[in-house]
């Protein structure tokens, strides 16, 4: 088969043509800038609505100013539709790009860059340690971030961050490494994300080792993503390979327990209607909740397991969705009954009742 040839001469093109797509880049510039624009004129809004409704509260006392403050951003997540906390987080970033980082903060308000700049400049703000730091880096940034995408500012202003306080690396070393954490996330059809943040090295290092467990199961039908996947959850867990066919052994050396509602026609076997999870923030799919309750049956080899689906039975047991234990019913006591009083002058008792 000849080679394609796929060359192009852009000679051939009309004039009229590359005019009309030149004018229309424009305009994609102009409204571009127009939207950082706006994008700076509703943050400064969102300040100076804030800030007037704190003064206001100041005139009778501290409470009451903090109080003010968020009211105002309350009304500003209604009326943006995004959660308090998101209100809260852009107000304090405007506050310090404002205030320690006046070129870049001029570049926002003349549309050379974006909110999206400006927030990663403020992440990496954070992470100066001596004070006139901010101000050695100001114009440099300003000047950058103009014309450069959000990922390479970030690459570069975080370079220029470690050159400028080399000897602080340290001490900001030891700041970050204090906020490591553990998150999940859920992702919809009984999946969820497992997040950790921890140290550059160990990251690496666990990741160098998920690699090459899963480069030596090369006869295993699975994608490697899938095989990383598995191994994760199954170290963590405590079996090596979490999809691997047990030979009547359970797998697993954690006992957990996930509270889970499940409609009844599931548990019957009637339908597939997925289950929710007790804080209601996932559903479960009803094979999965067949699953994990066997996975917590101790004792429970493959052979039972298989017997209880021929029954059509299953060895789940869902949790109760509160967090504490109930406490036993006295005779004649309704325990849904509201504690409400008798008389005006009698008081409701509403401290949690002892456990017997």
């Amino acid at each position: 088969m000849d080679e394609l040839d796929f060359t192009f001469d852009d000679t051939e093109l009309d004039v009229p043509f590359r005019t009309a797509g030149a004018e229309t880049v424009d305009r994609v510039t102009v409204r571009r800038r127009a939207l950082h624009v706006l994008e700076a004129e509703q943050l400064v809004d969102m300040l100076d609505y804030v800030e007037s409704a704190r003064a206001e509260g100041e005139q009778y006392s501290r409470s009451a100013a903090r109080t003010a403050a968020q009211a105002a951003a309350h009304d500003l997540s209604l009326a943006l539709g995004v959660a308090p906390g998101t209100v809260v987080a852009r107000l304090a970033m405007a506050r310090r790009v404002r205030g320690r980082l006046p070129a870049v903060w001029k570049a926002f308000l003349g549309g050379s860059v974006s909110q999206h700049h400006v927030g990663i400049v403020d992440v990496q703000l954070q992470r100066l340690t001596e004070p006139d730091s901010p101000a050695v880096l100001d114009e440099r940034i300003a000047r950058y971030a103009a014309d450069h995408t959000v990922p390479q500012t970030r690459r570069w202003l975080s370079r220029q961050v470690e050159r400028l306080e080399a000897d602080a690396a340290r001490e900001r070393h030891r700041r970050a490494r204090a906020d490591r954490h553990v998150r999940l996330s859920p992702a919809g059809d009984g999946m969820a994300w497992l997040s950790a943040l921890v140290p550059e090295v160990d990251g690496h290092a666990a990741l160098q080792r998920l690699d090459t467990e899963a480069r030596g199961m090369s006869a295993d039908p699975r994608t490697h993503d899938q095989r990383c996947a598995d191994l994760f959850t199954g170290l963590l867990l405590g079996s090596p390979d979490p999809e691997a066919e047990s030979a009547g052994s359970d797998r697993g050396g954690v006992s957990t327990v996930i509270g889970i509602t499940v409609p009844v026609t599931s548990l019957m076997g009637l339908s597939d209607a997925p289950g929710e999870l007790a804080d209601h923030s996932a559903s479960v799919p009803a094979d999965q909740q067949t699953c994990a309750g066997e996975a917590r049956q101790p004792g429970r080899g493959e052979r039972q397991r298989a017997a209880d689906r021929a029954r059509g039975t299953s060895a789940a047991r869902v949790a109760p969705a509160r967090r504490h234990p109930p406490r036993p019913v006295r005779a004649g006591e309704d325990p849904y009954r509201p504690v409400v009083p008798r008389r005006h002058d009698e008081l409701p008792d509403l401290r949690r009742p002892r456990l017997t």
